[in-house]
């Protein structure tokens, strides 16, 4: 009994830390999107101080700035999406051991079932057999006793 309610105990242990988990993974990719929205206005700056100086290089500048921004918006929203990606899938993996283990636990409750009533089954089976055989016994000694 004590092991059932260690393993219920323990699964909702492994419930709390998934939420908790998913939790600090959520804030990572808003901090993640907080940096690139950072770089982005960094980059923009960027831009801006090269409008200052002359016009041919205020183009190259402004051309350069462009190119970086772009990058970093490509490589920042692949990083997100795979990040998202890596993330349903161990959703998808906890949610499948936590399934297996509600499975394993339903199995041991029936198994527990069965044997408590095999148990009474058998329990009731000796104790007739003992009445039984006392009474032969007590029918025997009559005999013997007469």
């Amino acid at each position: 009994m004590d092991e059932l309610r260690n393993i219920i105990r323990k699964l909702k242990e492994d419930r709390l830390e998934l939420v908790l988990q998913q939790e600090v993974d959520t804030t990572r990719i808003q901090q993640r999107t907080m940096l690139g929205m950072i770089a982005t206005g960094l980059l923009s700056c960027l831009a801006f101080v090269a409008a200052i100086v002359p016009v041919n290089r205020n183009i190259v500048m402004r051309m350069l700035a462009e190119e970086e921004l772009l990058k970093a918006k490509e490589t920042l929203e692949a990083r997100v999406q795979q990040r998202t990606t890596e993330l349903r899938t161990a959703v998808e993996q906890l949610r499948n051991v936590l399934a297996e283990r509600e499975n394993a636990l339903k199995s041991l409750q029936k198994k527990r079932g069965t044997f408590f009533a095999s148990l009474s089954r058998e329990s009731r089976n000796m104790r007739s057999l003992c009445s039984m055989q006392m009474e032969r016994s007590s029918r025997g000694t009559e005999r013997q006793q007469k």
